[in-house]
């Protein structure tokens, strides 16, 4: 059986989307857990893991990471994502191409 994995956050609606995913999905082992969208992206492109992913997220690492995209018959409900950084973090360009990008979609 394949292995997921999850977002561990306390967000609004993140109780809820865990809840819909284990509706959905039943029974499934999360083989790894993080606070980390990138490290759990990183985990799925270096893995056999199953994980959900912001689209924005997967639109601008998909190619460099190597992330492939599998069609569901479902959908799930947007959440809200709030990203904290310090300012000199934008001196990393990635980041701040990374940033840049997400702004510009929303």
């Amino acid at each position: 059986q394949e292995s997921f994995t999850q977002l561990v956050s306390r967000a609004t609606g993140m109780k809820e989307y865990h809840s819909l995913m284990d509706d959905v999905l039943g029974e499934r082992i999360i083989g790894f857990r993080s606070k980390s969208l990138m490290t759990i992206a990183n985990s799925i492109s270096s893995t056999e893991l199953i994980g959900f992913l912001p689209q924005t997220f997967f639109d601008y690492y998909s190619s460099s990471i190597k992330l492939k995209k599998v069609t569901i018959p479902f959908t799930i409900a947007p959440i809200q994502f709030y990203l904290m950084y310090n300012r000199a973090s934008l001196n990393n360009s990635g980041f701040a191409e990374l940033i840049e990008h997400i702004t510009k979609k929303h």
